[in-house]
């Protein structure tokens, strides 16, 4: 078996997962550049993430692993996603976040502490083309930062 789910904690719901890493695939990229773009006095610090293989295929399975520290435990909040192409903002969102994470093996509440997280996924066949960038922040429920992850997927 794989780490408890009392153990682990998710960074980001599979499908927003499964979108980032899909514009490996049409854009053929070498290598992605991810920022932690968490503000200073957010809830989250020392963020880690990682999306691997660098050159998924289409149909082929990823692995996303990230790992944080919270300075409280987070029960409710907010997450927001924007996707960005060529500079131009293709969808921006806003979810519930312990609804988001209720669909992975680690759901709310996020435990103050070192949360470490692997989730796996397929990889979609089909994602436009260009330089793309998704933005994810997670925010508590008064509105507080948790944290904040740029991905910036260029193309060879």
């Amino acid at each position: 078996g794989g780490p408890s789910p009392a153990s682990e904690q998710a960074m980001a719901p599979r499908t927003a997962a499964a979108a980032l890493v899909a514009a490996f695939v049409v854009l053929g990229v070498a290598s992605a550049t991810i920022i932690d773009c968490t503000p200073a006095g957010a809830i989250a610090s020392g963020l880690q993430v990682s999306v691997t293989p660098s050159d998924p295929q289409p149909g082929g399975t990823y692995t996303y692993k990230s790992s944080y520290t919270l300075s409280q435990t987070v029960n409710s909040g907010t997450a927001k996603y924007a996707v960005y192409l060529d500079g131009l903002q293709l969808s921006k969102t806003t979810h519930d976040l312990c609804t988001d994470l209720a669909k992975t093996p680690t759901p709310c509440p996020l435990k103050d502490g070192p949360i470490s997280s692997t989730t796996t996924g397929t990889i979609p066949s089909s994602t436009p083309s260009g330089n793309l960038t998704s933005v994810t922040s997670w925010f508590d429920a008064s509105g507080k930062p948790i944290l904040c992850v740029n991905l910036q997927f260029q193309e060879n």
